[in-house]
C-alpha cells in the first residue's frame, strides 16, 4: 500500500505542482512556463523538453501558484452576456469567431454586439459607435445614410457625398438607425412614406406651385395642387405666356404622393393677343424676300397636354420639380397677319411663329410650397 501511494504521488507531483495550459479546443497541458510572447507561448516538459504553442490555440494559462492569465477575447452582447472566444474578424454585419471548444467557426450579428475587449487589453466599443443611419443591401454593400425614405416600393437616401439615391425595397437586408434601432423589410414592409423617425413624411394635402416653362400649363405663373384621394390630385393654375394669358386644369397621378414620379394629363387655354408686331422675312408672288414689321393677331388656342413629372423633397416638405411632355393644339389656325407690302411671309417666318405659337414640346421648372 506504502508503495502504491508513493507511486500515485510520482505520477501526479508533476501535473499537480506544474503550470496548467488550457487550449482553446479544450485540451489541457501540463509544464512549467518560460516564455511568453505576443505569437507564441513556450513551455517545458516533464521530460526537460522544450516546446512552443501558437498564442492563438490558448485560452488561459494557471499558474501552480492559483494566478490565472486569461488568452482569449471576449464579445459583450447587448442582453448582458458574454462570449468567450478568438475573433477572427469585426465586421459591420458580423463578428467572426472561433468559440471555446471543438467548434472551429461561429458569428454573431454586430448590431447585437456592445463591445470586444481582446485579450492584448484593446477594447473595441458598438454601443455609441453609430454617427450615422446605416444601410446594409443583400449584395453587401454598405451606406451611411441620412434622410431615409421608406416608400412603398423603395426607399431613398442621401449618401456621404449628398447624393439621393434609390433602391427597391427587396434589396434592402436592415436599416440600422443610429439610436441602435434595426429595422428589417419585415417591418417596414407596411410604413410606406415613413421617415427615420417613424412619422409620417407629409400628412397634407395642398401645395402652391410657382413655374416658369415653355408651353407649360401656366408659362410663367402659378397652380394649385389639390389631392383628392390617395395618389390621384387635380390642379389649376393661372400665368402669361407669349401669346397672352393662360388658364390650365389638370389631373395628376403619382406613384408615391407627394414625390417622386407622377403623370399628369390636362388642358390650357390661352387667350391670344389683338394686336403685336414683330419684324420678319416676306415675300412677294415673284419670290423676292424684304425684311419688314408684320402685325400679327393671335387668336385663342386651347392645348391639350400630357406631362411626367418628377418632385424632389426640399426645405422639409417643400418640393422641386420638372415637368416634361407635350401640348396638341386643337386650333390649325392660330394667328392672322397683315404686312405694309402686302407680301406673305416666308417658310422660315412661319416656322419660327409656329414655334412660338402654343403646342408642341412641353418643358417646365417649379417650386411647390406644401399647405
Amino acid at each position: 500500500m506504502k508503495k502504491f501511494f508513493l507511486l500515485f504521488l510520482l505520477v501526479y507531483s508533476t501535473s499537480l505542482w506544474a503550470d496548467e495550459i488550457h487550449l482553446i479546443d479544450g485540451k489541457i497541458i501540463n509544464g512549467n512556463i518560460i516564455n511568453v510572447t505576443t505569437d507564441s507561448i513556450e513551455y517545458k516538459r516533464e521530460d526537460d523538453s522544450t516546446q512552443k504553442l501558437n498564442r492563438s490555440s490558448v485560452v488561459k494559462i494557471t499558474y501552480k501558484n492559483g494566478k490565472e492569465i486569461d488568452f482569449f477575447d471576449r464579445i459583450f452582447l447587448k442582453d448582458g452576456s458574454s462570449i468567450p472566444a478568438k475573433v477572427i474578424k469585426s465586421g459591420k454585419l458580423y463578428i467572426e469567431y472561433k468559440p471555446l471548444g471543438e467548434i472551429p467557426y461561429d458569428r454573431v450579428e454586430t448590431e447585437n454586439v456592445t463591445k470586444i475587449v481582446y485579450d492584448n487589453g484593446i477594447v473595441e466599443n458598438f454601443a455609441n459607435q453609430a454617427e450615422t443611419d446605416m444601410i446594409f443591401l443583400k449584395d453587401g454593400s454598405t451606406f451611411k445614410a441620412g434622410n431615409i425614405i421608406i416608400r412603398e416600393k423603395y426607399i431613398e437616401f442621401t449618401d456621404e457625398k449628398s447624393n439621393r439615391l434609390f433602391y427597391g425595397r427587396d434589396m434592402v437586408l436592415k436599416i440600422v438607425y443610429k439610436n441602435g434601432t434595426v429595422e428589417t423589410p419585415e417591418k417596414f414592409k407596411n410604413s410606406a412614406g415613413q421617415t427615420a423617425a417613424g412619422v409620417s413624411l407629409y400628412t397634407g394635402n395642398m401645395f402652391w406651385e410657382f413655374e416658369l416653362g415653355w408651353n407649360g400649363y401656366t408659362g410663367l405663373g402659378a397652380r394649385v395642387d389639390y389631392r383628392l384621394i390617395d395618389n390621384f390630385g387635380i390642379n389649376a393654375g393661372a400665368g402669361v405666356g407669349l401669346w397672352g394669358y393662360r388658364f390650365s386644369g389638370a389631373l395628376r397621378y403619382y406613384l408615391e404622393y407627394p414625390f417622386g414620379l407622377a403623370f399628369s394629363i390636362g388642358a390650357a387655354y390661352n387667350t391670344g393677343l389683338k394686336s403685336y408686331t414683330y419684324s420678319y422675312e416676306t415675300e412677294n408672288k415673284s419670290g423676292n424676300k424684304i425684311k419688314e414689321d408684320v402685325n400679327f393677331t393671335c387668336k385663342p388656342v386651347t392645348t391639350i397636354n400630357a406631362t411626367l413629372l418628377y418632385f424632389w423633397r426640399v426645405n422639409g416638405n417643400n418640393r422641386l420639380y420638372i415637368e416634361a411632355g407635350y401640348a396638341y393644339a386643337m386650333q390649325k389656325t392660330k394667328y392672322t397677319y397683315t404686312t405694309a407690302s402686302g407680301n406673305s411671309l416666308t417658310t422660315d417666318s412661319k416656322n419660327t411663329e409656329d414655334i412660338i405659337a402654343p403646342g408642341g414640346i412641353i418643358l417646365t421648372i417649379g417650386y411647390a410650397f406644401a399647405i
